[in-house]
């Protein structure tokens, strides 16, 4: 989810048009880099108004989704 969150071909829907840093598809993006995976969402009732909001939640880097890092060893 979160990758497809991060994707180029979401970032108009996420981001709007008149967008300013930090972009929402920016801190997807950041937040898959660090391996880190969504551990809840939420949809919360935007009642009087009109707009819902979802609620989405990252929990730390984990290392089964995290990039592979090699050190190297002296000869």
């Amino acid at each position: 989810m979160a990758q497809i969150l991060a994707d180029v071909a979401v970032t108009e829907i996420l981001d709007g048009r008149k967008s300013r840093p930090p972009r929402v598809s920016e801190m997807f993006a950041q937040f898959v880099a660090e391996g880190r995976t969504i551990t809840k969402i939420e949809f919360i009732d935007g009642q009087p108004e009109d707009d819902d909001w979802v609620d989405i939640t990252f929990g730390p880097s984990d290392p089964a989704v995290s990039p592979l890092r090699v050190s190297r060893q002296p000869r």
